[in-house]
């Protein structure tokens, strides 16, 4: 796979030094890239700008009207987030989510910005540091959203608490509550002797659904794989498997679905630098080959 790829797009790669994107064992979504903040404050990084290119076997490779832009904070945190699309002919549609954090680095808010409006995401969290309410908001406006309480009146969409309970030194068990108090779901995780985290256990208390994410590591501490059956009642399961170089950057990606490969991604570097230069990821489902082809801002 990797000698297809890399032929195909005229792209090599390189060993790098240290980690630009985490990857990180829970329940977000593997295929969001993580910036590591410390990676991004030591190199002097202001933002990164991508844009997405796609290939078919027998056809040059082709611009999209993607875009995607992500500015860093001087503390290395993500502060916003712009997705681009379309173009000056055509109109361009563009969504954004603004990022902001406490004193301590936690995340308390997400403004989102698209063809659906103003929206906010907003988090509290517990004396322990633990999530313990996120609120679902519709806003009037950009202005009103970022002038603060008062400034106009939120429709609440949804709002969400947890509770956590230690059931011994390894696991603990969240559970969500609905907007009128009540429990619906649990979340049960547990970690191994050393501290990494092995399993998520789900339990619908409504429907009795149950479902199972459990990871594994290789030797060097690093997340290998990552397997999800949403529904153990339905034989059905998505793995996610990651390889890195010495230093700790991934290099591979590969998405298996029932144990058959769906999508196989590459992590390229630039020449001489540690930055991220490329992600590549061909649909073995499909036969596409996109490219999300990106520059560092200093």
């Amino acid at each position: 796979m990797r000698p297809v790829l890399t032929c195909a797009l005229l792209l090599w790669m390189l060993p790098s030094r240290a980690q630009m994107l985490l990857v990180e064992p829970g329940a977000d979504e593997p295929e969001l890239l993580h910036f590591n903040p410390a990676f991004i404050v030591r190199n002097g990084v202001t933002a990164v700008n991508a844009q997405l290119w796609t290939k078919r076997d027998g056809r040059p490779m082709q611009p999209l009207d993607r875009w995607f832009r992500y500015r860093f904070s001087t503390g290395g945190q993500l502060d916003r987030a712009t997705h681009m699309l379309g173009n000056a002919t055509t109109g361009l549609d563009t969504a954004s989510v603004l990022y902001s954090y406490g004193t301590d680095g936690r995340l308390l808010q997400e403004l989102h910005n698209d063809v659906h409006g103003y929206y906010a995401l907003q988090m509290e969290y517990g004396p322990d540091a633990h999530l313990v309410r996120e609120t679902h908001v519709r806003l009037g406006g950009l202005t009103a959203a970022l002038d603060g309480p008062g400034a106009d009146t939120p429709t609440v969409i949804s709002d969400e608490r947890y509770t956590y309970t230690a059931l011994n030194d390894t696991s603990w068990r969240k559970t969500f509550l609905n907007d009128r108090g009540r429990p619906y779901q649990e979340e049960t995780y547990a970690k191994d002797r050393l501290g990494y985290l092995r399993r998520i256990e789900t339990l619908n208390l409504i429907t009795q659904r149950r479902g199972l994410a459990t990871f594994a590591y290789d030797g060097n501490g690093r997340l290998a794989s990552q397997t999800a059956q949403t529904n153990l009642a339905v034989p059905e399961t998505t793995t996610w498997q990651w390889t890195y170089d010495a230093a700790g950057d991934p290099l591979t990606r590969d998405l298996l679905r029932n144990g058959t490969l769906a999508r196989h991604s590459e992590f390229l570097y630039a020449e001489g630098t540690l930055f991220l230069k490329a992600v590549i990821t061909k649909n073995n489902e499909t036969g596409l080959i996109e490219i999300l082809r990106m520059e560092v801002e200093r």
